[in-house]
């Protein structure tokens, strides 16, 4: 029977999902979020509740037994709007234990492919937004800009914004 965690859809419950995996016997065959995740009669159910410590353990797990660049792979990918995030970062997190620092050299490896492509759909709309987005100066000094993005990128263009818009 196949076994999946179950996640709150927040990145440290993503990561919680992930570090208490590795240690679980037996592993989960996928991860999902709570959006993500559809019942099946064949498959069990685990839902786990997002803790910060274990949060911290999985970034540091990733960043030193992995790479700092799977790190950063992981949480584009997270960011990317995808109805199945969730299980590529986990196959991309297994494999990434397997080979280690390595990982992103398997570049013929589909769960390498999978996460990539998210990840470069979050920088490919990312850098689409920075050279597109024009602000407007409304009532009161504040400024404006009208967008709709595909994925939550708002987090990343906003810093660039802030350093070119301050008065």
């Amino acid at each position: 029977m196949e076994l999946a965690y179950i996640y709150d859809e927040s990145f440290d419950g993503l990561l919680t999902a992930l570090f208490e995996a590795r240690g679980s016997e037996p592993m989960p065959d996928k991860i999902c979020g709570i959006d993500e995740f559809e019942s099946d009669l064949f498959c069990d159910k685990k839902i786990i509740k997002t803790d910060k410590q274990s949060a911290l353990k999985a970034i540091n797990l990733i960043s030193n037994e992995i790479s700092i660049d799977a790190m950063h792979n992981i949480f584009y990918a997270f960011l990317a709007s995808s109805g199945s995030h969730g299980k590529i970062i986990y196959d991309y997190f297994r494999l990434g234990l397997e080979k280690k620092r390595r990982i992103d050299r398997f570049l013929q490896d589909e769960r390498v492919i999978a996460l990539h492509r998210l990840r470069d759909k979050l920088h490919i709309e990312r850098h689409r937004l920075l050279g597109l987005i024009r602000f407007q100066k409304v009532e009161n000094g504040f400024y404006y800009a009208k967008i709709e993005p595909d994925n939550n990128v708002v987090g990343l263009i906003a810093p660039h914004f802030s350093k070119r818009l301050r008065e």
